[in-house]
């Protein structure tokens, strides 16, 4: 997975395509995030691993295949089609075709705190304030989208399979792999290898 230059690499024998080992995991960053050089955060008491990112590479021959998972904070859930995916191949880059996106939505509780009183004072030789909290249950949303993403290119037989990188959200978040071409996994199989 990459996000403003932080690239997460694996290198994968053809038989490894479609199993485990062809699996990479980051956290997203937008172009709003990225300004500030952050990743995705989640408050405080929620775990940052609901917001974990996978890619999966499925398949190479005949047609470039990525199972993907986008976990986001509410505010960023956009379908991934919105999200320009592409593919990368010798070269060339071309927008990637999403099918069977799945939303799912979870909610996570925790108790924050909400300003209750809020006072402020300004004299010429000094400045006041108080504030009185107390606690408040709050939700933090995440938008789950699985899907497949997928890249048809036809090549000659015994042509060189080129490194393929799929871009999961486009300038943000990507994954890459570099396999020799064996594999006959069907675009939407994957197993555990």
């Amino acid at each position: 997975m990459e996000g403003c230059g932080h690239t997460i690499e694996t290198k994968l024998r053809a038989d490894q395509v479609g199993t485990k080992y062809a699996r990479v995991t980051g956290y997203m960053q937008t172009s709003a995030l990225s300004a500030g050089g952050t990743a995705e955060e989640t408050p405080a008491p929620i775990r940052h691993d609901v917001i974990l990112d996978e890619a999966s590479l499925v398949k190479i021959t005949g047609e470039t295949c990525v199972e993907s998972i986008v976990r986001t904070a509410s505010v960023y859930g956009e379908p991934l089609a919105q999200l320009s995916p592409t593919f990368v191949l010798d070269g060339e880059e071309v927008r990637g075709v999403v099918e069977s996106e799945v939303v799912s939505v979870y909610d996570y509780g925790f108790t924050g705190t909400r300003e209750v009183v809020g006072v402020e004072g300004v004299a010429p030789d000094r400045f006041l304030s108080l504030s009185v909290t107390a606690p408040e249950e709050k939700v933090f949303r995440v938008v789950e989208r699985k899907a497949r993403l997928r890249r048809t290119r036809q090549r000659a037989r015994g042509a060189a399979q080129p490194r393929a990188s799929s871009s999961i959200l486009r300038g943000s978040s990507a994954a890459t792999w570099a396999a020799i071409p064996t594999s006959s996994t069907s675009c939407g199989a994957s197993s555990d290898g």
